[in-house]
């Protein structure tokens, strides 16, 4: 997974965060409405947003 993201070009790492934060954005609503089960898909989506930026420095360098 993190092999992957260093792959993939500037775009689709931008893509790839934005997805992430309606994602994370979604998952909050739900959480009060009291629907969210899984509650580490938090810290899953914020290290892969983490990743995409770390590899869209590294590219921009």
């Amino acid at each position: 997974m993190k092999n992957n993201t260093v792959e993939k070009d500037l775009r689709s790492l931008h893509e790839e965060v934005i997805a992430c934060r309606k994602e994370i954005f979604n998952l909050r609503l739900n959480s009060l409405v009291g629907q969210v089960k899984d509650t580490s898909q938090y810290r899953k989506l914020r290290k892969q947003i983490a990743r995409a930026k770390t590899a869209m420095t590294m590219k921009q360098k």
